[in-house]
């Protein structure tokens, strides 16, 4: 399986490149990559600019592609598993939470209407991430 080999923050993965949705890997540009898992119900962003504060304060996750734009609208539910963030301004991968791999943090993203199982969306995008870091092979 081809693979596309990326190292953020001293943390090195290996993604499927059919798993890749989209991908800014430096020197082109900022760092980012987008990917679909084919087994989930989200998708995992990693975003050079995801280590930035959001704009809404120190407890509220930036997540990329929802509120990490100063104006836009979005809602925020706090579940078990830590707090999601949603928006009405886009059809689909429209609500996501935050997920930490050591220094790295990642966005998983996620349609508003799977909202109640957040918390096994983010348990299975973990395990995910997991399985994409290098020494974990």
């Amino acid at each position: 399986m081809k693979t596309k080999r990326v190292t953020f923050h001293g943390v090195t993965y290996d993604f499927p490149r059919d798993h890749i949705d989209a991908a800014v890997i430096p020197p082109e540009g900022r760092l980012y990559v987008r990917l679909a898992p084919p087994d989930g119900n989200y998708h995992l962003v990693l975003d050079e600019w995801s280590d930035r504060p959001s704009y809404q304060g120190p407890d509220v996750p930036r997540i990329s592609r929802l509120n990490d734009v100063r104006f836009q609208k979005f809602e925020i539910t706090h579940t078990p598993s830590g707090p999601v963030v949603c928006t009405d301004r886009q059809p689909h991968f429209n609500c996501g939470v935050q997920i930490e791999d050591g220094p790295v943090k990642w966005s998983a993203l996620f349609d508003k209407k799977f909202l109640k199982h957040a918390s096994n969306i983010r348990e299975d995008a973990t395990a995910t991430i997991r399985r994409y870091r290098t020494h974990d092979r």
